[in-house]
């Protein structure tokens, strides 16, 4: 019989407790890093705001570049 064979782990509620928190804090570090490389996804997503396809380009293009400078004309 192996060594392993048949052996069960219990875990005290404290361990359980901490290994959903950190499940939790990996699962939000994980969409906060989704989100920060994509700002109009989180507009979208988590907001409910629906963007237009140039506000879209123009959040990404501010999050990649530290300078930016946009020039909206009217008629």
């Amino acid at each position: 019989m192996a060594l392993n064979e048949n052996v069960k782990v219990i875990l005290t509620d404290k361990e359980l407790e901490f290994e959903k928190s950190e499940r939790i804090m990996q699962g939000v570090a994980r969409m906060a890093a989704i989100y920060r490389a994509n700002p109009h996804r989180f507009c979208g997503e988590y907001l409910g705001i629906k963007l237009k396809l140039f506000q879209k380009m123009l959040l990404f293009l501010m999050n990649i570049n530290t300078n930016f400078m946009y020039i909206a004309a009217r008629g």
